[in-house]
């Protein structure tokens, strides 16, 4: 299944790792994964984070490269593009507010009980919500600026492209 997807790249990034841990289930391994990848697509390695402008210059070949491996691998449960369908869903747009915000948290159980969640309470299996994964290349669990949170996926979402499956 996974053996099928072209694993092509702009920025010469080896997607193999990804996939190979993705073919095995290894989300929690998977997610830390990704945010590597992301950070050398993005040349933003020593930097450790993308903002919302790195997110609109990210080559859409890398990142659909990685949502594919991603929707693929969990039947549609996890993705850039699962995050993007739900973040419209709910009204989501670069201007959103901080209900949108944590509405969209807790929906993809980021956030519970009103508060955003460390790396140690992350579900890292398919019996979590729709569109946990991938999370740490976008919020790398430092969630305390919510605003530039909200511009990163929305920015992210206005890259992606939704695929079916």
């Amino acid at each position: 299944m996974l053996d099928d997807l072209p694993l092509a790249s702009d920025c010469g990034i080896d997607y193999t790792p990804l996939r190979d841990l993705l073919a095995a289930g290894e989300w929690k391994e998977a997610d830390r994964q990704t945010r590597i990848l992301v950070l050398q697509a993005a040349n933003c390695t020593a930097k450790g984070y993308l903002n919302s402008d790195d997110w609109l210059e990210f080559s859409i070949t890398d990142l659909n490269t990685i949502d594919k491996l991603w929707v693929q691998s969990s039947s549609g449960h996890f993705g850039f593009s699962v995050q993007k369908s739900i973040w419209e869903s709910i009204g989501g747009h670069r201007d959103a507010g901080r209900d949108t915000e944590r509405r969209f948290g807790d929906l993809v159980d980021w956030r519970r009980q009103g508060s955003w969640l460390d790396e140690k309470d992350l579900v890292f299996d398919l019996k979590s919500q729709r569109g946990h994964l991938p999370c740490d290349a976008i919020c790398h669990y430092s969630i305390g600026s919510l605003r530039w949170w909200v511009h990163t996926i929305s920015a992210l979402a206005e890259r992606i492209v939704i695929y079916p499956l």
